[in-house]
């Protein structure tokens, strides 16, 4: 036979209270007794409303960000970038100005000597007096070349610069945000404004995903890839190239 045991009931773990404790507190774990269960149920609701306070002071403050303080530094950064990159730009079409103005001395030192030369063998011709048809004959041709070199330098054309179009690799820049991307599960192949291309492609740009295969990590058989993405609704497949790192890829449904 089984006999009934009763268990004393304990006095209240508030610190000087006698009372008998008739509650557990699941806020501190202890128990307590009436009227100091009461007391920190109240404490407990006043740490609510503090917890409340602090919200609304969180969300007025959120609504007071504006881009032209959260993303000073950012914007610095960009400036300081296109600063220096006209600074470069400035650098290099100084030099090529430059070097057209030391071709064009160059260019100028040389036929001065050959006009000068030909004006030795002009001028002493005419000191001896006494200069042949065939003396003056062979004069003439030189003459005419060095006047028709010395024609092409009034000529627009005399100088031509090959320009390729200037190529800005877009991957040189990349924008990150704190806490904030569409893409979850893991993968760095998209940046944050890949990734609001692809929300603007699907028209939602609030559009989030879930990275549900990649090769490095879930193999590169297809039957990993249909073990990772069959039966997962609407998918997004991105390959990025070897070279250039564009991005290609289709959108199912």
């Amino acid at each position: 036979m089984a006999s009934a045991t009763t268990t004393a009931p304990n006095t209240c773990t508030t610190s000087g209270c006698k009372s008998i404790s008739n509650a557990l507190c699941l806020h501190c774990n202890k128990f307590v007794c009436t009227k100091h269960y009461l007391e920190h149920v109240k404490s407990t609701n006043d740490e609510l409303a503090h917890l409340s306070d602090q919200l609304n002071s969180i969300v007025y403050r959120l609504n007071q960000f504006k881009i032209t303080s959260l993303a000073k530094h950012a914007t610095e950064q960009l400036e300081r970038w296109r600063e220096e990159s006209h600074r470069m730009i400035d650098k290099l079409c100084d030099e090529k100005k430059a070097s057209l103005e030391t071709i064009f001395q160059l260019k100028l030192k040389e036929e001065t000597a050959v006009g000068k030369q030909l004006c030795e063998s002009v001028r002493q011709l005419i000191d001896q007096g006494d200069a042949s048809h065939h003396q003056v004959e062979q004069l003439k041709k030189p003459i005419k070349v060095f006047n028709d070199r010395c024609a092409t330098l009034e000529k627009p054309d005399f100088f031509h610069v090959d320009m390729k179009p200037l190529e800005i690799n877009t991957h040189s820049i990349s924008i990150k945000a704190k806490c904030f991307t569409f893409f979850t599960g893991g993968g760095s192949l998209l940046r944050l404004e890949n990734q609001m291309q692809l929300n603007k492609w699907v028209d939602n740009q609030e559009q989030k995903w879930r990275l549900i295969y990649k090769g490095k990590r879930d193999g590169f058989k297809a039957e990993d890839f249909h073990r990772c993405s069959d039966n997962q609704g609407p998918t997004l497949t991105i390959i990025q190239a070897k070279e250039g790192g564009w991005l290609f890829g289709g959108y199912t449904s």
